[in-house]
C-alpha cells in the first residue's frame, strides 16, 4: 500500500513539474517574440497593452500563466497532501 501511494505522489509531482516547466516554456517564448516582434519589425500591434495588442499577443499570455499557474497549483497541492501524510 504504502509503495503504491509513493508512486502515485512521484507521478503527480512530475506532472506538476512538466506543466509549470511547459507554462514557463510558452510564456518565454510568447514574451521573445512580443519583443521581437516590437522592436525589430516595429509591428503596431506588438506594443504592450496597445491597440491590437489585446487581440493578438494577450490570449498567449493568458493561456500559458495558465498552464504555469495549473502547475504550480498541483505541485502546492501535492506539498500540501505530503504534510497531511507525515
Amino acid at each position: 500500500m504504502l509503495i503504491k501511494l509513493k508512486n502515485k505522489i512521484s507521478k503527480s509531482t512530475t506532472k506538476s513539474q512538466q506543466l509549470s516547466l511547459i507554462g514557463m516554456t510558452g510564456l518565454g517564448v510568447v514574451l521573445f517574440w512580443n519583443i521581437l516582434a516590437q522592436v525589430f519589425f516595429q509591428l503596431p500591434d506588438a506594443v504592450f497593452f496597445q491597440g491590437d495588442w489585446w487581440a493578438v499577443w494577450f490570449p498567449n499570455y493568458i493561456v500559458w500563466s495558465g498552464t504555469l499557474l495549473a502547475g504550480l497549483y498541483l505541485r502546492y497541492r501535492q506539498h500540501n497532501m505530503d504534510i497531511q501524510l507525515i
